[in-house]
C-alpha cells in the first residue's frame, strides 16, 4: 500500500499543476476529476493502512474540488459525501457521519428528481434507470444514518 501510496502522490501532483494552471470553468472541471480521484485514491490507501484520520483529509479535499467546479447534484459530489461519512463513521464521529450521509442523500435524491423532469421517452427510460440504481445506494445511506442514530456518542 505505500507503494500504491506514492505513485499516488506523484499523480496527484501531476494532476495540480495542471489544475493550477488553467483558468477556464470548463478546462477547470475537466481537471478536477483526475485531481479528485487521486486524492480519493490516496486516502482509499490510507483507509487500507487504517489511518482514518490521513484518508479523510484526503476525501475532504476531493470534496472541496468537487464542490468548487460541480452543481450539489452531481453524482461524484454524492461519492465524495459518502466517503467522508463513511470515514467519519469509522472514526467514530457518528454526528458529523450521520450529517454527511444525509447530505449524501440529499445529493442523489436531487439527481433523481432532476433526471425524471425529462420528457422524451428515451430520456424518461435513463431517468427511471437512475432512480432504480440510486435506490439501493439511498437505502443503504439511510441504513447508516440509523446505525449512527443508535449510538450513544450522536
Amino acid at each position: 500500500h505505500r507503494r500504491a501510496l506514492e505513485a499516488y502522490r506523484e499523480a496527484l501532483a501531476i494532476f495540480k499543476q495542471l489544475y493550477r494552471d488553467e483558468q477556464h470553468q470548463h478546462d477547470q472541471e475537466c481537471h478536477a476529476g483526475p485531481v479528485a480521484a487521486a486524492l480519493n485514491s490516496i486516502g482509499e490507501c490510507y483507509v487500507s493502512l487504517r489511518e482514518h484520520q490521513h484518508a479523510l483529509e484526503y476525501f475532504q479535499l476531493a470534496l472541496e474540488i468537487r464542490m468548487s467546479v460541480y452543481s450539489d447534484e452531481h453524482a461524484d459530489i454524492a461519492d465524495s459525501l459518502e466517503r467522508v461519512a463513511t470515514t467519519y463513521h469509522r472514526l467514530r464521529e457518528f454526528q458529523l457521519a450521520a450529517d454527511y450521509y444525509t447530505q449524501a442523500v440529499d445529493c442523489l435524491q436531487k439527481l433523481s428528481s432532476n433526471s425524471s423532469s425529462f420528457s422524451s421517452s428515451a430520456s424518461l427510460s435513463q431517468s427511471t434507470g437512475l432512480q432504480n440504481k440510486q435506490q439501493p445506494r439511498i437505502s443503504r445511506l439511510l441504513s447508516q444514518i440509523e446505525a449512527c442514530a443508535k449510538r450513544k456518542d450522536y
